[in-house]
């Protein structure tokens, strides 16, 4: 087995995860909690938290929008001869086509580039976008920008100066929908992987944060998040080595497993 089955904290877990100290405790609001529940809020924050929670990327309609335009035009022009486009032989033609080609082919690779930039400020995974935006970009824009904001907090990390500052001062939830949506970025891009293990540092400090961890991550995704680990194992040893590190030092998986386990047997 990977994960320790046998530990002190197993029996803790138990004991920990009743009903009643799962509601109570980890759920437990603060009296700062109950305050701002009933402080009257003025216009200004209605405002803000509306245009938040219902934020659009209304740039990318427009974008989408003045590109079909463009292109309606040009093949209208085309058809009627306006821009007066003359092919003496048969190479001309070629030569024209291949051009058209060429361009519509940088045209999307353009596009895929642009479309991160949308699907980042919505908070959502590009990949899928860029693919769907490579083979119809307009269409893409448009959709991406009707596309509702995604509470991952993805894009306002991205922003922030001091990122790991940003993400101790989401509270746990929010945390672990940050911590997902990079989690799924990891296995496209390692970059990502340091990240990650500075924000285990946090959510695996001592063994009620990583209970608390475990069981809001579950309650959130549906998904142990341990088996997240192992399917998203590093391929770097050291890697493995800093990402596993805080759950190695309080004992909820073995050491031995990372250090000379050969991830590629998975």
């Amino acid at each position: 087995m990977i994960f320790k089955q046998n530990t002190n904290i197993g029996h803790d877990i138990n004991h920990w995860t009743s009903d009643y100290l799962t509601s109570s405790i980890y759920n437990m609001k603060t009296l700062k909690d109950f305050k701002e529940e009933i402080t009257p809020k003025t216009a200004k924050q209605k405002e803000n938290e509306f245009l938040k929670s219902n934020y659009r990327a209304a740039d990318a309609i427009y974008l989408g929008i003045i590109c079909i335009i463009i292109n309606i035009i040009v093949i209208l022009a085309s058809k009627f001869n306006l821009l007066e486009i003359r092919m003496n032989s048969f190479d001309d033609y070629i030569n024209f086509r291949v051009k058209i080609v060429l361009f519509s082919l940088l045209e999307r690779v353009f596009w895929v580039f642009i479309i991160a930039k949308f699907a980042d400020k919505v908070n959502r995974q590009p990949l899928p976008w860029q693919i769907f935006a490579f083979f119809f970009p307009y269409l893409a824009l448009i959709i991406i920008g009707l596309t509702k904001k995604k509470a991952t907090f993805f894009y306002e990390y991205k922003k922030a100066d001091d990122k790991l500052h940003f993400f101790e001062s989401l509270v746990l939830t929010d945390k672990l929908k940050l911590y997902n949506h990079i989690l799924i970025r990891a296995r496209v891009s390692p970059f990502w992987l340091d990240r990650l293990a500075a924000f285990n540092e946090l959510l695996f400090a001592d063994e009620q944060t990583s209970l608390e961890t475990l069981n809001t991550y579950e309650e959130l995704f549906s998904r142990n998040l341990l088996k997240e680990f192992k399917s998203n194992m590093p391929l770097n040893k050291e890697d493995r080595i800093q990402f596993f590190k805080p759950l190695v030092k309080i004992g909820l998986i073995e050491e031995s497993y990372y250090l000379n386990k050969d991830v590629s047997d998975e």
